[in-house]
Order: structure tokens, then C-alpha cells, then sequence
């Protein structure tokens, strides 16, 4: 997914020297962290959650539910490392298996949320539930839709997620 390709473009940019080749240019990928899906799957295995998405219930339904459970919390105390160093609003983006495959891209049918900068304990739950969300949205009924109409099907369904930091200039 996105998180493999940020990967391979920040690693192509060092190697090849490329950050400052142009004149008053400089390009970067935004700090990023990837929580891998070991954390989606240990996050559905621990709370039985393929049983509760298996009742067929709604999303909303599916998002309350992924919100009520906590994250494993060795991925908090990394989220908790990547959040202490940013001072700026994190993009909480999903990176499924699916996602940017050549043939039957993903690209838009999961969830993105924009967490803006605040306090460090406030900061903390905002990313997590919208951690959580994005994993939800695996499920959704267009998620599912979509995973059908490609021949794939929900039990290879895996999410990673990315957190990102926003950059830019504020006007």
C-alpha cells in the first residue's frame, strides 16, 4: 500500500542524491511512521471483531465498535514517540494491502483523517480513534463493495496505517 511506496520514494530520493537537486527546491517525504498489520490484526483478533463485522452490521455500527476498544498498547507507546516529536497537525491515512496494486487500485475507498495539534493527552486519543477509524473503514459497506467487485475478499483484507506529519506554510 502507501506505506511501501513512501518507503521506496524516500529511500529512492537519498540514494540518488536527489533532495536538493534543484535550486531552492528541496524534496522530502513528511516524517512518517507506519504502524504495520500486525497491529490491525492483533487489534481484530484481540476484541473478536471479524464476528461482530461478520453480523453485517452498518458502518456506523463497525466505527463505534473499532472506537470502543483500545489499541495494543505497544502501538500506543510508539504513537505516543512519533506524536512527542511533531508540532504540527498528523494526516492518519490508510495504507491497505490493496491499495495502489497496479491492476484494481484502492486508491479513495478508505477513510483519511486530519488531526489538528493540541495537547499532548488530547493529541494521543484523537490519533488513536482515528487510527481505529481508519481500520473501520476496511468494513464499510462501500469497502466491502468494492473488495467483492475485485475478486478479493474480506478475509485478505489487512490494514496498515500510516500517520503522517502535515507540512507546509500556514497563511
Amino acid at each position: 500500500g502507501k506505506g511501501r511506496g513512501l518507503a521506496f520514494i524516500d529511500q529512492f530520493l537519498k540514494h540518488h542524491r536527489l533532495l536538493y537537486t534543484f535550486e531552492n527546491v528541496v524534496i522530502s517525504i513528511p516524517r512518517t511512521v507506519v504502524l504495520s498489520t500486525e497491529v490491525f490484526d492483533e487489534f481484530i483478533e484481540k476484541h473478536d471483531l471479524m464476528s461482530f463485522i461478520a453480523e453485517k452490521h452498518d458502518d456506523q455500527a463497525i466505527l463505534n465498535e473499532f472506537i470502543s476498544h483500545p489499541l495494543p498498547k505497544w502501538a500506543v507507546q510508539d504513537i505516543i514517540v512519533f506524536l512527542d516529536t511533531l508540532h504540527s497537525p498528523v494526516a492518519i491515512r490508510s495504507s491497505s494491502v490493496f491499495e495502489d496494486s497496479l491492476y484494481q487500485p484502492f486508491a479513495g475507498v478508505y477513510a483519511t483523517y486530519m488531526v489538528p495539534n493540541t495537547n499532548i493527552d488530547r493529541l494521543i486519543e484523537m490519533v488513536s480513534n482515528a487510527i481505529k477509524s481508519v481500520m473501520a473503514s476496511a468494513f464499510y459497506k462501500s469497502s466491502r463493495t468494492y473488495i467483492k467487485a475485485t475478486s478479493h475478499s474480506i478475509e485478505e483484507s489487512k490494514m496498515a496505517v500510516i500517520l503522517q506529519e502535515v507540512i507546509g506554510s500556514q497563511y
